[in-house]
């Protein structure tokens, strides 16, 4: 990357942690991590390894199971919402998109990033329309392309487990 890609409007950016050169609107399995800012806890507790929603939790694990629903190249696999995290595994369902490569820009409709700027828009619409407790999330999202199936296995078993984790966990905090 170059000083010039380093910026946009004057303003100095951080580069992209997305995959360089991959559409992110391929069809593709994608395992996703999103946080809250400053990794507060918002959505619930862990008892006994358990997950226990709070209104707000509820909400974000609903619209996450059903986002099929509002975004019809999107099938969640499987997912969890922790304290203050959420983790998904989203089959992406989209035919043969025009090429484009990942640049900063506009989000792309189908892509994996416009999915996830809805879900976060979504639960920060609830969390304030409803005076719930809500900083927001994290700027970025983590992401990760699944690329066979050892790999879906050992996510999936990751996402089912993570409740029985927490306490092990990297994002876990009191």
């Amino acid at each position: 990357m170059d000083n010039d890609e380093l910026y946009f409007q004057e303003k100095y950016r951080i580069p992209s942690s997305r995959l360089k050169d991959w559409d992110y609107r391929n069809p593709a399995l994608y395992f996703i991590t999103i946080c809250t800012k400053d990794m507060k806890i918002f959505f619930g507790n862990i008892k006994e390894g358990k997950m226990h929603f709070n209104e707000l939790g509820r909400f974000a694990f609903d619209y996450m199971e059903n986002i099929n629903i509002y975004k019809e190249n999107a099938r969640i696999i499987n997912h969890v919402v922790m304290p203050n995290h959420v983790h998904a595994l989203i089959k992406l369902k989209n035919k043969n998109p025009e090429k484009k490569t990942n640049k900063f820009g506009p989000l792309l409709p189908g892509s994996l990033s416009s999915l996830i700027n809805q879900y976060k828009g979504r639960v920060t619409k609830y969390a304030n329309n409803n005076k719930l407790p809500w900083d927001g999330w994290q700027e970025r999202f983590h992401d990760h392309i699944v690329r066979d199936f050892n790999q879906y296995e050992k996510i999936n078993d990751y996402i089912t487990n993570n409740p029985l984790n927490w306490k092990s966990d990297r994002y876990f905090r009191h």
